[in-house]
């Protein structure tokens, strides 16, 4: 997950690759810390899905792309807008850590920690030199 600042706020690592997000999200700690109502998001936080989610109370996500109304509609393209901080955020990752944007040789266990590494000095250099890490242009 990240937030509106395009930093990770919850990383979870070492699921299958070819595993679909929904799959992964219902046998994650994420999943199970919301059930329990455990969550610590701020006030008005939500956590943004695709249409393979649940509906939940603090998880969104859009409506059937059929016979919507035009809220309905508006609704769809601004949780898409938000979705894009997420898609940039993942972005950004891959273009400053090329490692990557290919796949990567090294053992499973190795490439947890290169993960959680690369999502660590990611957040720390934009929140600590955002105009040189990630420049107005990189995006949406």
């Amino acid at each position: 997950m990240v937030d509106a600042d395009y930093c990770f706020i919850h990383i979870d690592v070492g699921a299958n690759g070819r595993a679909c997000d929904s799959t992964i999200f219902r046998d994650s700690t994420l999943n199970i810390t919301m059930e329990n109502k455990a969550l610590d998001l701020p006030e008005y936080g939500v956590i943004i899905g695709d249409n393979t989610f649940p509906l939940r109370t603090n998880l969104m996500k859009p409506y059937s792309k059929i016979g919507l109304s035009t809220a309905e509609k508006i609704f769809n393209y601004r949780l898409s807008r938000a979705r894009r901080v997420v898609e940039s955020t993942f972005g950004t990752l891959v273009w400053r850590f090329r490692i990557f944007s290919r796949p990567i040789d090294l053992a499973p266990e190795t490439i947890d920690k290169v993960i959680w590494a690369a999502c660590c000095l990611h957040n720390k250099l934009r929140k600590t030199d955002p105009s040189n890490y990630m420049p107005q242009q990189a995006v949406d």
